[in-house]
């Protein structure tokens, strides 16, 4: 938009942030969309590897930045009104039940009300804004069957999230001026970047995460059967010893001591019964559900750890080709982020998870304006004499995320074994 082909100059770029930042609340989406969050980031990745390109085309061909922005506005008005007719996904039934539960609008009173003041006012806009995320307090959330380590186990797990979106948006803040003014980036450059990033992101998603999911999955099995297998020899040693003797040399209760071996040995091969972290034997459906949440628990930091790694890289070595390769390792970390919804999701019931990602999507615009302020700020100091000090800050960022996330696995570890 810099570039003198330009025709509308700079003013649809600050209008489109203003827009972007006052109509944040359209991610607020239903619950049900979480189990499509796959989809929605192949989905992205295929946006983010057609866009530049098609945009490129359009540059080439009309040489005005501005075209691009006439036909980028023309998509999105149709994607309104493509909206618009979109059919209900619901079923009328369940629509109507959430009607039910609705509390009656209260009367409109005779008297009017009198005028707030601008304190009051500022105070009722802020209450109302922060209120979704109070939902994460100690106690709000209500039990569902996974029970929580502890009962900040799922504000930890909000944490961790936060100083890690707070790393990222960060960086993508000032990612164009950093490229730039170290390795005198131009925008087709950046182009080859982001389509590299759309790319990377949907080989991940379609192959890569499905086969590490795969593979965590084998491995477990087989270490679990290991598990088994040892236990249940363990069980059968101990059955055979010989029991007590009474006083006049008879066996005591020969025949109840090989039963009970006997049903110890069926409860262990039992599938009802799964053997969790060290040999604890639990039901079938909450080993089910601990696995899972284990299984959530290790992606989300393992994409921790690569995002950690990811930018610790960049100010390291400091070269063009490592912010490719850093790109592709924070297209592989970001597996993270679905773990992350499905962990916090499953701790909260179904009539409440409307509300807590409402409360996550407030925090991310929080999270993305106050990111966008502090590393703006650090980029400006440093820009002349240590211009990668904004990576060096993300990884610290990380590394407090990862503390958190060790944390939470502190207080699984315990209860698994």
């Amino acid at each position: 938009m810099g570039k003198p082909e330009n025709t509308l100059g700079l003013w649809p770029l600050f209008v489109n942030a203003f827009l972007g930042g006052c109509l944040g609340a359209g991610s607020l989406l239903e619950p049900s969309f979480n189990a499509y969050v796959g989809y929605a980031m192949v989905s992205l990745a295929i946006g983010i590897i057609i866009g530049p390109t098609i945009g490129g085309l359009i540059y080439e061909q009309t040489h005005d930045n501005s075209t691009m922005l006439k036909v980028a506005a023309g998509m999105t008005i149709f994607l309104i009104i493509y909206t618009g007719f979109l059919p209900e996904s619901r079923p009328g039934e369940i629509i109507i039940a959430e009607a039910s539960r609705l509390p009656p609008r209260p009367l409109r009173s005779r008297y009017p009300k009198e005028p707030m003041s601008f304190h009051g006012t500022v105070k009722q806009l802020l209450t109302e804004t922060l209120e979704p995320l109070c939902v994460f307090l100690p106690g709000r959330i209500e039990p569902t069957e996974n029970v929580l380590p502890s009962r900040y186990t799922l504000l930890l797990l909000i944490a961790a999230y936060a100083f890690g979106q707070f790393a990222s948006n960060g960086v993508t803040t000032v990612f164009i001026p950093y490229s730039n003014l170290v390795f005198n980036w131009n925008p087709e450059i950046d182009l080859y970047y982001f389509t590299f990033y759309g790319v990377s992101t949907f080989v991940v998603y379609v192959a890569i995460f499905p086969a590490l999911q795969y593979a965590y999955d084998y491995f477990t099995q087989q270490s679990e059967s290991t598990t088994v297998s040892t236990s249940t020899s363990t069980t059968a040693t101990k059955c055979s010893i010989q029991p007590p003797i009474g006083e006049e040399g008879d066996i005591i209760n020969e025949e109840h001591s090989i039963n009970t071996g006997g049903n110890v040995a069926a409860d262990v091969d039992n599938s009802s019964a799964v053997l969790l972290g060290a040999g604890v034997l639990v039901d079938g459906g909450v080993a089910k559900e601990e696995a899972s949440i284990k299984k959530d628990l290790t992606i989300f930091a393992s994409g921790g750890v690569l995002f950690a790694v990811g930018y610790a890289i960049v100010p390291i070595f400091e070269t063009g080709n490592i912010l490719f390769i850093a790109c592709a390792i924070h297209s592989l970390a970001s597996i993270g982020q679905t773990a992350f919804t499905s962990l916090m999701t499953a701790y909260v019931p179904s009539h409440q998870t409307g509300m807590a990602l409402g409360g996550i999507c407030i925090l991310d615009t929080l999270l993305q304006a106050t990111a966008a302020l502090l590393y703006g700020l650090i980029f400006g100091h440093t820009s002349a004499t240590v211009p990668s000090a904004v990576y060096i800050v993300s990884t610290g960022m990380w590394m407090i995320s990862l503390a958190v996330t060790a944390v939470i696995l502190c207080e699984y570890q315990r209860r698994w074994v």
